[in-house]
């Protein structure tokens, strides 16, 4: 059972993060300034640790490390993005028309499973599914071509989306 879920989670890790590339790590952030943002899901929604916001502001041309953290006993499949959301063929959102990381140099932290040695980088991260328990973390700068920008992040697992698991992002 451990190997078909280790299986599974290989072959979801490289259809997400497919496009290898960046050269942004942790040894790169050494001695840059950096904004942490650490998010918790839970059944139905997304709480940002330390603040009583209902939305998230990024600032443009700042690196950012986010750490999403599932606290809850489901499993959350969420993306970030704009635009219009995709229907899925059973009429359920399903994801974004735009999406936030297309094209970002993003490096992704996961502590699970530790074969995988933790680390990918890419530029073309779609989703990102948790597992109850399970911790990952983002790391991405954010170009001036991102101010002004809109986004939202939403939890596309069935159900999660319209129970109201999204909050809005604006980039300043």
């Amino acid at each position: 059972m451990k190997a078909l879920k280790l299986a599974v989670l290989i072959t979801i890790l490289n259809i997400l993060f497919s496009g290898c590339s960046s050269g942004l790590d942790t040894e790169t952030l050494k001695g840059e300034h950096v904004e942490y943002l650490h998010i918790n899901l839970t059944e139905m929604s997304f709480s940002l640790v330390g603040h009583q916001k209902d939305s998230i502001h990024l600032e443009a041309e700042t690196t950012y490390r986010i750490t999403f953290e599932n606290k809850g006993f489901l499993v959350h499949k969420f993306k970030i993005g704009s635009g219009n959301l995709i229907m899925s063929n059973d009429g359920k959102p399903s994801g974004y028309t735009k999406n936030f990381f297309e094209g970002l140099n993003t490096f992704i932290n996961f502590d699970q499973p530790a074969q995988l040695n933790g680390k990918i980088e890419t530029n073309n991260l779609e989703a990102i599914e948790l597992q109850p328990g399970q911790t990952i973390e983002i790391i991405f700068s954010l170009p001036l071509s991102y101010k002004g920008k809109t986004f939202e992040l939403g939890c596309f697992s069935p159900g999660h989306y319209q129970l109201g698991m999204k909050i809005p992002i604006t980039v300043g």
